[in-house]
C-alpha cells in the first residue's frame, strides 16, 4: 500500500506503518557493503490525485538505526527458521510459549490526550 498523503505528517505515518525506515537502512547498508558510500536516502512521495502534491524527504539517524535493528532482527529469524516451524509465537529470548505482554506506551498517551 502506498502513501496517499505526501504531506510531512502523512508521509511520517506511512514511513512508520509501511516500514520505509527499514528499506532506507537496508539499501544504504547494501550500498556500503559493495564500496559505495551513500550520503543520503531520499524519498519522493507523490499523491495519486490532483493536484498531485509532492514531498521530498529523508529520514533522520534515529529512523535509520531503528530500521537497521529491524532488518537485522529479520535476518536472525531467517537464520533460525527451523525454530519457527511450529506455528506458535515463542519468546525470542527464552523460547517459552507462554509470554507476558505489557501495554504499548502509545496507549497511555492516547488515554491522557482524551482528558
Amino acid at each position: 500500500k502506498l502513501s496517499h498523503d505526501a504531506s510531512p505528517d502523512g508521509f511520517t505515518k506511512s514511513a512508520a506503518n509501511l516500514g520505509y525506515y527499514v528499506q532506507a537502512a537496508w539499501y544504504m547498508d547494501v550500498c556500503r557493503s559493495v564500496g559505495f558510500e551513500p550520503k543520503e536516502f531520499v524519498f519522493c512521495a507523490v499523491e495519486p490525485n490532483p493536484p498531485y502534491m509532492t514531498g521530498i524527504y529523508e529520514l533522520d539517524y534515529s529512523w535509520l538505526e531503528f530500521g537497521r535493528s529491524e532488518y537485522r532482527r529479520a535476518l536472525e529469524i531467517f537464520d533460525r527458521l527451523e525454530y519457527y516451524q511450529v506455528p506458535v509465537f515463542k519468546d525470542s529470548r527464552t523460547g517459552e510459549i507462554l509470554q507476558t505482554l505489557s501495554p504499548p506506551s502509545w496507549l497511555f498517551y492516547r488515554r491522557n490526550a482524551s482528558y
